[in-house]
Formats: structure tokens, sequence, C-alpha cells
């Protein structure tokens, strides 16, 4: 996909659809930030935790909706 055609993808979007695409981000990005500085043992246990305790993302839901939202697969 190029830019340009990520961009219309967006541009495009349900307003649902970019709220999930948006809130999908901004937790990927914080889980990112968070666990830069742990080590396995701690991301698992952040990861385990029920989604309305913390603002993470499972690497299955970042896949399953960059499949919906723009058919992409991302490994």
């Amino acid at each position: 996909m190029t830019l340009n055609e990520f961009k219309n993808k967006v541009q495009n979007m349900s307003e649902q659809d970019f709220k999930t695409f948006s809130n999908l981000m901004y937790r990927t990005f914080n889980f990112i930030l968070a666990v830069e500085d742990m080590d396995m043992a701690e991301i698992n246990k952040l990861q385990a935790l029920p989604k309305e305790h913390n603002i993470n993302t499972s690497s299955m839901e970042l896949m399953n909706e960059f499949k919906r939202l723009f058919n992409l697969d991302i490994e």
C-alpha cells in the first residue's frame, strides 16, 4: 500500500472506523513507550491485565484491525 492509498483509506473511513483506528494507534504507541524499559516478565504481566486497567493492545488485535480497516497483513 502506498502512502497515498493509506491516506485515502483513512480519509474515507467512517467516523466509527476512524475512532477505532485512532484509539488503536494511541494504545499501540503508549504500549511501545511503556515497554521500552521493561523486561519480558513485566511486559507479559501488563499484556495480561484487562483492557479497562491499561491502554495496551495485543498483537492479535492490531493485526485484526489493520486487516479490517486497511486489508493489510501485519506480522
